[in-house]
């Protein structure tokens, strides 16, 4: 059972760290907002994306590490069946999981956010740009890989 605790430690200590890169990708994208410059976006986008990227690492360490401990808990459970530490193992890695499952949810929202914010200033900045160009063509535009950038 030590082993066991060993390894929800380590599970919860990445979930943690997953937990505060997302807390800080969110602060970052507030950054990414108020970024004026074309050099200020870049930092911050490659700030977002390691981040995003150690993240993504971190999910799938945790995901490798339930299935590890899943795995060990169906062996344990066939040599002692019905068993109370069974039953404690199948509790701690089901609360484990739901930690696992919304630091992914709260991951992706941010990841969403960040590329609809990215897309309104693309909006933005093209309707500067062409002011008398109607919003479908503006959007058809930023769909065919146009951005402001290419248009100057």
């Amino acid at each position: 059972m030590r082993e066991f605790f060993e390894s929800i430690g380590k599970i919860q200590a990445t979930l943690n760290q997953g937990r505060a890169n997302v807390k800080l990708m969110e602060s970052v994208l507030e950054e990414s907002l108020q970024a004026t410059t074309q050099d200020k976006q870049k930092e911050v986008s490659g700030q977002l994306r390691t981040l995003a990227e150690d993240t993504k690492a971190q999910l799938q360490l945790i995901k490798d590490a339930l299935q590890q401990l899943n795995t060990r808990s169906q062996e344990e459970e066939k040599l002692r069946p019905n068993s109370a530490e069974g039953r404690i193992r199948v509790n701690m890695q089901q609360a484990v999981a739901k930690k696992h499952q919304q630091l992914l949810v709260d991951f992706q929202k941010v990841q969403f956010e960040y590329k609809q914010s990215l897309e309104r200033r693309q909006m933005q900045e093209m309707e500067i740009l062409m002011p008398d160009a109607t919003s479908q063509e503006r959007a058809d535009m930023i769909e065919a890989g146009e951005n402001s950038q290419l248009i100057v």
